[in-house]
């Protein structure tokens, strides 16, 4: 199975945004967005700064070692803005110096900015190879080249105003600059799907209705090359919230395989043991049909199962998500409330 994004943009650097799924609350208008973006490993960081988006990303601890090096060697992150150096955050204006670098036969040769940045990256795959021939594990080895290193990540939130005010903005960083232009124009080109009570956000699974206000239908499209024919395979809503979860938890280490034993292994690999590892199931979210606190009542007996505060304004959150219901919030012991030092 292909998954279909609503769009996607493509910028400079090999830096990308797709809109994996994009939802409007039919009762009050509020939206729901979830990408999937590839950018350099060292703005994750910013990105993680935004505490009120969820988000997923790719691990240094997942990735083996050799897929990481192979990247570092035939495309590695490499600087969009070439800035001079001033005090500040800023960078000044672009310059095109030479760079002195060393060199075995010589104390050093003249190399332009672009052959001294690929020759460093090449450079720093070598020593990981050492690192990693000594038997070292790739939490440690894959760290050492991050400055090269591509993330693949999921971002999800209904609010995204301010993302968009502090990093698509000219004094941001370059890498966080061009991430944020992508990330704006993959949203301003996909088009949101309205959503109603009991029906869910799911990133990464399809949905279908035959009309408008008909059930919604969750599942995917898979192409029969006998017939040439598109079949819809619908699943259940219990099916699509596991693989939706398994599918964003997938980003940190592997492509996306939707099967039903590999959505089933992951999601036992999260969910399943002692220590539950739920934020895979912050991505999913339904809209809640009383998205305002009309009556003042802050008796939580009468809220919606899954609110999780009301705001002085007297709009219902669930968790991060404002006016939509967040998976995880619905889940029995989605996280530890009081915790025991093991022995």
């Amino acid at each position: 199975m292909t998954f279909k994004y609503k769009s996607e943009v493509k910028g400079k650097g090999g830096i990308s945004a797709r809109v994996v799924a994009k939802s409007v609350s039919a009762y009050s208008g509020q939206e729901i967005v979830t990408w999937e973006y590839d950018a350099p490993k060292s703005i994750l960081s910013e990105i993680n700064t935004h505490s009120i988006l969820v988000k997923n990303a790719q691990s240094s601890r997942a990735v083996p070692i050799k897929r990481v090096i192979e990247q570092i060697r035939t495309n590695p992150v490499t600087p969009v803005h070439w800035g001079s150096n001033k005090p500040g955050m800023v960078a000044g204006e672009e310059i095109d110096s030479v760079v002195k670098y060393p060199d075995e036969k010589y104390d050093y040769i003249n190399l332009s900015k672009e052959e001294a940045w690929l020759q460093t990256a090449r450079d720093v795959a070598e020593l990981q190879e050492c690192w990693e021939e000594a038997g070292y594990h790739k939490q440690i080895v894959n760290r050492i080249g991050e400055a090269f290193t591509f993330v693949r990540g999921v971002i999800t939130g209904t609010e995204i105003d301010n993302f968009f005010h502090l990093r698509y903005h000219k004094d941001a960083d370059p890498y966080m600059y061009e991430l944020a232009k992508c990330m704006w124009e993959a949203y301003e080109q996909a088009e949101a799907e309205v959503l109603y009570e009991g029906e869910w956000h799911t990133p990464y699974v399809e949905h279908s209705r035959l009309r408008d206000k008909s059930p919604l239908s969750y599942g995917s499209y898979e192409y029969n090359e006998h017939d040439n024919v598109s079949y819809w395979i619908p699943i259940s809503l219990e099916q699509a919230l596991k693989n939706s979860s398994a599918a964003c938890g997938q980003v940190s280490y592997r492509k996306l395989d939707t099967s039903k034993e590999t959505v089933e292994r992951v999601w036992n690999n999260l969910m399943g043991g002692e220590t539950i590892h739920a934020s895979v199931t912050c991505h999913q979210a339904s809209p809640m049909k009383e998205p305002y606190d009309y009556y003042s009542n802050t008796s939580s007996l009468h809220w919606q199962d899954g609110i999780t505060h009301v705001d002085r304004d007297g709009n219902f959150w669930s968790a991060q998500f404002q006016h939509w219901i967040m998976h995880r919030k619905t889940i029995e012991n989605e996280s530890c409330k009081k915790f025991h030092l093991r022995k």
